[in-house]
């Protein structure tokens, strides 16, 4: 019954369904911190476009200078929404709950594609047209995400507390120098591409685009695995956590080369999508059989990040993947201005083997191969010896993964033995 009482506040709906949220401190200071960090991330981006544009090496007299920089700062105002909305995704993932994710996402998916179809030509906004459906799409799925996730909980209690904060730092300090290390390859390997040429880029970008929407098409399983792992391995049930590593990653190789499969057959109908041009899509063939063959590769890079995830196993994640991404970009940088090919590789090897660092010592080892290689390739052989040393980046990330498996270091030590 409602109160009757004089002076009490009456007893409504709305406050029995706030009742009934959960106060979930970790949900609010994620989201609170994810919006803190997207509001950096946008000022540093509208403030230093100029100079991103300078470091990836697009000229100020550049035909690609211009919009570059334009849909750059124009994006920037969609960092808030989609780092918030990955913060949600998270949460979702942690009730188990994949199905509201993927709606929110196919949604801001589908109106970014109408937009793109209305903006960019028939209203002629180009490529601002495009940052604009971007932008649009990423604010349309944070909506729904938080929409949805304050059924469940308590968004506004307000009650952030100082070591939660701490501790997403500490944990998210890792996986944030993993992603950078990915960022920053993807991002000099552009540049290497863009001193090539127009044409040249833009073939190029379309086979890159083309490779990461295909390689993230098996984030639904290191998704699914990792909910699913880091479930039971809270319960101890380490004989069930065994059988979801074994499946995920043979359901994983499967899917990889079902996708590379698919993708070498329609590549040349998928490149039509993003052009006509016969020199841009002449440049984007040629790239078809990297694109192609490093998908069972991504698929298990991918899926190993997922299961690193699912077992709290972070530092392993962000370590191998900054120690094999740093030999690298170094290469990168300054593979367009070096000629001693040998002499500076035998340096790099050096180095490496000088480190006796024994969980590191595989990760150093990768990276010093991906060094020679690419400091042979690059310069050398074009977009050819960036598509295989983006190739070998992944292969190496996949590798890494499965040494820490038949290492059974961290984590894996307890889940991988025979005994419960």
């Amino acid at each position: 019954m409602f109160s009757s009482h004089l002076g009490d506040e009456p007893f409504t709906p709305q406050m029995n369904t706030r009742q009934q949220r959960k106060v979930l401190p970790a949900v609010s200071t994620s989201l609170a911190l994810a919006a803190g960090i997207g509001l950096l991330e946008t000022v540093a981006l509208i403030v230093g476009s100029g100079t991103l544009m300078n470091i990836i090496g697009i000229p100020v007299d550049s035909p690609m200078r211009a919009p570059a920089e334009q849909f750059l700062t124009s994006r920037a105002y969609g960092a808030p929404p989609i780092i918030v909305a990955l913060a949600a995704q998270g949460a979702f993932r942690g009730f188990l709950d994949t199905k509201t994710p993927l709606y929110a996402v196919g949604a801001g998916n589908l109106l970014n594609a109408i937009l793109d179809a209305l903006l960019i030509f028939p209203l002629g906004l180009g490529v601002s047209g495009a940052a604009l459906a971007t932008v649009t799409s990423e604010y349309l799925t944070a909506f729904i995400l938080l929409w949805k996730l304050n059924n469940e909980v308590d968004l506004f209690s307000w009650n952030i507390v100082a070591d939660g904060i701490i501790r997403y730092l500490k944990s998210g300090g890792l996986l944030i120098a993993r992603i950078i290390a990915v960022l920053l390859t993807l991002t000099l390997s552009t540049s290497l591409a863009a001193r090539e040429g127009p044409v040249q880029m833009a073939g190029y970008e379309i086979c890159l685009q083309v490779w990461l929407t295909i390689s993230l098409l098996n984030d639904a399983l290191p998704l699914a695995g990792q909910a699913l792992l880091a479930s039971e391995y809270a319960k101890g049930n380490y004989k069930q956590a065994r059988m979801v590593l074994y499946r995920v990653l043979q359901v994983g190789g499967v899917t990889g080369v079902a996708l590379a499969a698919s993708l070498f057959v329609g590549f040349g109908s998928l490149s039509l999508l993003f052009t006509d041009d016969p020199a841009v899509l002449d440049v984007a063939r040629s790239g078809v059989w990297f694109v192609t063959i490093s998908q069972p590769v991504n698929a298990i890079a991918f899926v190993a990040d997922g299961l690193y995830y699912g077992v709290s196993d972070f530092a392993y994640a962000a370590y191998s993947t900054v120690l094999i991404h740093t030999p690298t970009l170094s290469c990168f940088i300054i593979s367009p201005i070096l000629s001693h090919y040998h002499v500076i590789s035998y340096h790099i090897a050096q180095v490496c083997h000088s480190n006796r660092v024994e969980s590191s010592l595989f990760q150093f080892f990768a990276g010093a191969v991906s060094s020679v290689f690419l400091l042979v390739a690059a310069p050398k052989f074009g977009l050819g010896g960036i598509w295989a040393g983006l190739t070998l980046f992944m292969s190496l990330r996949a590798i890494a993964g499965f040494w820490r498996l038949g290492s059974k270091g961290g984590p894996w030590e307890v889940i991988l033995s025979e005994s419960e």
